[in-house]
């Protein structure tokens, strides 16, 4: 199995990526991971001494899959490979994949046993469910691996009770529980009439869009097709492993329009009946101090889950420079209103 190396400015949101990509997978399945981010717990930054060890650390004769933000992470990376010795240099592939989504498919694609090749061209194409669910088109985007559905009756049609659909989890249990078997299997969104795709990709499971209501079909051939099958009856029967709605009832309008429509009137139309410009300084003063009351707020909330990975990457990036400099900006500059 291959090894993954993940590189970030912050090492909270690497390990959070980290945390979130191994809830796919069982612990026994999941690739060896090691994250090299942040010059410490608290400061941002990149070493390329410390890419150099994480390599060394998930080497693996089948090869490392290496993921970065982006910035000097790309360049730590490039520098690591004159660190560590040639051979295992050369059984190492830098993707230019997005770090979260890359990483969840990548993970998912290398728990299976998948090649180095194959994990990368699963991670390179982590974005195609958000852009098909955004309707964003890309000419130079090799997509998810989808192909014409196949004809004839299928081999099972099951209709979706799950609240969120077949989301990353439960398309991440059904990738992993056709893991090893000798079978072609593809599935389509019967009721929205997709294009089918291949059940052992991740990226192409999500771009099919499928929502609790929806129907999926699945036809399957090969050696392994009717124990693909079983194991796809069985998931289904169990809800892919996801807790039923305790109200019994579909999840609001979830689709990005309305969405949209409500996170607009939100950001735009704030209470602002109170407010004064002051002077630079007083203006930067006021900002540090609505950062610091949403990060006491978030430490707050990382006391109440029993994984608090995803506050702790909520943090970093709230004290990011690159996230709050924008709006210092606008300060030094002497504007005191703006919107989106």
């Amino acid at each position: 199995m291959i090894g993954i190396v993940v590189v970030s400015h912050s090492r909270a949101l690497a390990q959070a990526a980290v945390d979130l990509a191994k809830e796919m997978v069982e612990a026994d399945s999941c690739p060896r991971m090691a994250v090299a981010a942040g010059l410490d717990d608290t400061t941002f930054g990149t070493d390329a001494t410390a890419v150099s060890e994480a390599l060394v650390e998930v080497d693996s004769p089948e090869g490392t899959l290496v993921l970065m933000d982006l910035g000097s992470a790309v360049l730590s990376s490039e520098m690591a490979l004159e660190f560590v010795d040639p051979d295992l240099a050369e059984r190492v592939l830098l993707s230019a994949a997005p770090l979260i989504e890359g990483l969840v498919s990548a993970v998912v694609t290398a728990s299976s046993g998948a090649s180095l090749s194959e994990v990368a061209r699963e991670a390179s194409n982590g974005l195609a469910a958000k852009r098909e669910h955004l309707g964003i088109a890309d000419a130079d985007d090799d997509g998810a691996a989808t192909t014409d559905s196949p004809t004839g009756k299928p081999d099972l049609r099951h209709e979706l009770t799950n609240p969120h659909g077949l989301h990353a989890r439960p398309a991440a249990k059904l990738v992993s529980a056709l893991r090893g078997l000798d079978a072609d299997v593809q599935v389509a969104n019967e009721t929205t009439g997709s294009a089918a795709a291949d059940a052992s990709s991740l990226s192409s499971l999500a771009s099919l869009g499928l929502r609790q209501g929806h129907t999926m079909v699945v036809h399957a051939s090969g050696p392994d097709a009717d124990t693909a099958i079983q194991r796809i009856t069985d998931l289904a029967a169990d809800g892919f492993g996801d807790a039923p709605d305790p109200a019994g009832e579909a999840l609001p309008d979830q689709s990005a329009g309305p969405i949209r429509a409500r996170l607009r009137r939100l950001v735009t139309e704030p209470d602002l009946s109170g407010y004064e410009p002051t002077d630079g300084a007083s203006e930067e003063g006021r900002l540090n101090e609505a950062i610091d009351q949403v990060a006491a707020h978030l430490q707050s909330l990382k006391g109440t889950v029993a994984d608090p990975g995803i506050f702790d990457a909520q943090l970093a990036l709230l004290r990011d420079a690159s996230f709050t400099g924008a709006a210092r900006k606008l300060i030094g500059a002497g504007t005191t209103r703006w919107s989106l």
